[in-house]
């Protein structure tokens, strides 16, 4: 795609550098800007949410970018030191930061599936 519009659907599935992302994005801003800028930003949100099936915004970028390892960390250290936990529940712990991590968000039903399901055959009980 040489000339991509504001209706055009742009993906780059191998996204290494994200240099076609960019550079499609700066074609759409250098020559489409009026009909980008004339919806207004809380219709474009709208769209967004609702093409991307997050439930807010917080969501959909956290899926993108995923969450801080640290942050991650931290939100679990609490549970973890006042608990006299197993070997793998310790691991199942870490495979939920691991989760956090990768995708920012995580749904409960992928607490019942691998690699959880892997730890113990019934996951979380």
């Amino acid at each position: 795609m040489t000339a991509p519009t504001p209706k055009d659907v742009i993906c780059d599935p191998a996204c290494g550098t994200a240099g076609f992302l960019i550079a499609a994005s700066e074609h759409l801003v250098q020559h489409h800007s009026r009909a980008i800028y004339k919806e207004d930003g809380q219709a474009l949100l709208t769209r967004l949410l609702a093409r991307s099936e997050a439930p807010s915004l917080a969501h959909f970028v956290r899926n993108l970018v995923g969450m801080d390892r640290a942050a991650a960390q931290e939100a679990f250290s609490g549970f973890l030191s006042n608990r006299s936990l197993t070997t793998p529940q310790i691991r199942f712990i870490e495979m939920v930061i691991d989760q956090l991590t990768a995708h920012g968000v995580m749904e409960t039903s992928a607490l019942y599936e691998a690699p959880f399901s892997s730890v113990h055959h019934l996951a979380v009980q």
